[in-house]
């Protein structure tokens, strides 16, 4: 399993994706790349709360436009993959 992040900034207050230069980092979308490369299954799962800051999750949509994501659950208003972390363990992947 190959796990990426949205943005190569990890911090545990989100505020600083807002203010960082660059949280993104030069080389994210290749190593996000890579490890879908490298995978039989592609599972989105980095939420709806921060993942819109510097439009970061449509970029990363487009960039995974040629491949067939899946996620555990979508957000309530259906368009954000849901973070694993508060979903039930049963779950099974869907498209996304």
């Amino acid at each position: 399993m190959n796990v990426v992040n949205l943005f190569a900034l990890r911090s545990k207050d989100p505020k600083y994706l807002k203010v960082h230069p660059n949280p993104i980092g030069d080389e994210n979308d290749r190593y996000i790349l890579d490890a879908v490369n490298e995978s039989d299954l592609l599972l989105l799962a980095w939420g709806g709360k921060h993942s819109s800051i510097k439009n970061r999750n449509k970029e990363v949509q487009s960039i995974l436009s040629p491949y067939e994501p899946y996620c555990l659950k979508k957000t309530v208003k259906g368009n954000h993959p849901r973070h694993p972390l508060y979903l039930k363990k049963d779950l099974k992947p869907i498209p996304y």
